[in-house]
């Protein structure tokens, strides 16, 4: 008697598993996309890092104090919202966290080109640009959470693979958040 499809096989993600695979092949290609999706994301807050200040200050004619403002609201919707991020993966899973942070830093985006089409009005663009980075420390939370627990607990790794992933992880978040800052800042892009 046959056997029916699926049975002797272990369920990953949801999907089923080829029994011929290499599990450390399938950890590899999965961490690389997740490692590569977070340079990206991490990428562009790294921009908004070396654009933002100049904007404020020399576009909007506002004091350096308020450029920092605008910078640090980010890292302080950040600080707060990711226990929530934490809780939400715990409930939903970190896909479905990654997923929430991809919109939310969306809405961010969309945010920033209100803000900027808001330019003429000082006080406005001002206020929408800080939403808008508030809005983006909470889609940081997310995806940070999300695609590192989603990164770290995939696919049957071991401790040193799992280690692996974690060293790449920070690796491409410094890189892609303090990279491009200091590329732009030191060639005064802005300007």
């Amino acid at each position: 008697m046959p056997t029916p499809q699926g049975v002797g096989q272990k369920m990953a993600g949801g999907f089923l598993r080829k029994p011929d695979r290499n599990v450390d092949q399938q950890f590899e290609s999965f961490t690389d996309l997740c490692s590569l999706f977070i340079f990206f994301y991490y990428l562009t807050i790294g921009l908004l890092l070396a654009v933002l200040p100049g904007f404020v200050h020399l576009h909007l004619g506002l004091s350096p104090l308020w450029a920092g403002v605008a910078i640090s609201s980010q890292y302080l919707a950040t600080l707060v919202s990711r226990p929530k991020a934490g809780r939400m993966t715990d409930v939903l899973g970190p896909r479905a966290t990654v997923l929430v942070g991809q919109v939310v830093g969306l809405l961010s985006g969309l945010c920033l080109v209100a803000a900027v089409s808001l330019q003429s009005k000082t006080m406005a663009c001002f206020v929408v640009l800080l939403i808008s980075r508030l809005i983006l420390g909470c889609g940081e939370s997310c995806v940070a959470t999300g695609a590192t627990t989603l990164g770290a607990g995939t696919r049957r790794p071991s401790i040193c693979r799992t280690g692996d992933f974690l060293e790449w992880n920070s690796s491409l978040r410094c890189n892609g958040s303090g990279g491009p800052s200091w590329y732009l800042a030191r060639n005064q892009v802005w300007a």
